[in-house]
């Protein structure tokens, strides 16, 4: 019996000891002079315990003080890998250097945001765009403040692009954000535009009109979410229509629907917003962004009229149709170009 019980007992105790580091002193100097390329003035003789409220382990928290004066944090955060127990060290060295340097930076949109968790400073940058200019206006101004430090400035950042159907309820639609962190490079500008137009198509927002016709057709050029349209199973999908589903694999919007409808020489009643149309099964469909109500799980969400009654969405913040969806529910044969694609 006791050699039953005491080795799950020996082998739980390993499992819990074995990933973990005990870190000291001169292992966070050895960690700093790691991040910043600069031996630390003071590191603190002894760490403070913190807690995560997201875990139920116990983190140490190392003071360091630089030798210009700069003071941050490092932390010893300990949390569940993939089988055991295990730490790791993290700092805020970056985003106190943020904090700190804010003032100085050029005149900006950008917003300081800040936050603080188990001692730790998280900071970046925030600001939005509502459109082409604004985002090229908005990237020009990251660029600015990269440049203006004297050594890389390694600043996270987080740029929105604000449009009508970005939330509904708790969820965000953040396809054609921008965020990283400023370091030795600039902002891909040309990949921000792409995923800007992306989304406008998506929803045929009148920022589309930003783009000249041959950057939508590059832009669409074997694109995998390219929407083709057919209305017999004996023709080919036809894709000559400037239209392309979600980014984020959702299906095809209740605008683009519109669009694939009149491509399909369907008749079609209203606007890409608000639109009525009969189904190949004789019901007549009417579809809004403005039609939402509370769902049964108590979140606000979409839904359409069929036949003048309510049908929800299999999601509340689903402003999108499948492909199978659009088959099955109205008898439209519509599809992504990955799907007509052989592997």
């Amino acid at each position: 019996m006791k050699k039953t019980t005491t080795i799950p007992l020996l082998a739980a105790v390993l499992l819990f000891a074995g990933c973990t580091k005990e870190y000291g002193r001169n292992d966070i100097k050895d960690y700093v002079k790691n991040v910043t390329g600069q031996t630390p003035k003071d590191v603190s003789r002894q760490p403070e315990e913190v807690s995560n409220p997201e875990d139920t382990y116990t983190d140490y928290l190392w003071t360091v003080t630089m030798p210009d004066g700069t003071v941050f944090h490092v932390l010893d955060d300990y949390h569940w890998g993939m089988e055991a127990l295990t730490n790791s060290l993290t700092d805020d060295y970056d985003d106190v250097l943020l904090v700190n340097c804010y003032s100085s930076f050029p005149e900006t949109s950008f917003e300081l945001s800040t936050s603080e968790q188990e001692g730790l400073v998280h900071a970046f940058l925030l600001s939005s765009f509502t459109d082409r200019a604004t985002l090229n206006e908005t990237i020009r101004e990251l660029e600015s403040i990269r440049t203006s430090s004297d050594q890389p400035a390694h600043y996270s950042y987080q740029l929105l692009f604000d449009h009508p159907y970005r939330t509904m309820d708790h969820y965000e639609s953040t396809e054609a954000d921008v965020h990283g962190v400023l370091g030795d490079n600039p902002v891909d500008i040309a990949q921000a535009e792409t995923d800007l137009l992306y989304l406008c198509l998506d929803h045929q927002y009148a920022c589309k009109a930003d783009f000249s016709s041959q950057e939508i057709e590059t832009a669409l050029e074997g694109y995998s979410h390219r929407v083709g349209v057919r209305t017999s199973e004996t023709e080919a999908f036809d894709f000559s229509h400037p239209l392309v589903a979600s980014a984020y694999s959702y299906g095809i919007s209740f605008a683009t629907l519109h669009e694939a409808l009149l491509a399909m020489g369907i008749s079609v009643e209203g606007t890409p917003n608000h639109y009525s149309f009969t189904d190949t099964f004789g019901n007549r469909i009417e579809i809004s962004y403005d039609f939402h109500h509370l769902f049964p799980e108590g979140r606000e969400g979409y839904y359409y009229l069929c036949n003048d009654t309510e049908v929800n969405m299999d999601s509340y913040f689903y402003n999108h149709f499948t492909s199978y969806e659009l088959s099955r529910r109205f008898g439209l044969d519509i599809r992504e170009l990955w799907q007509t694609q052989s592997n």
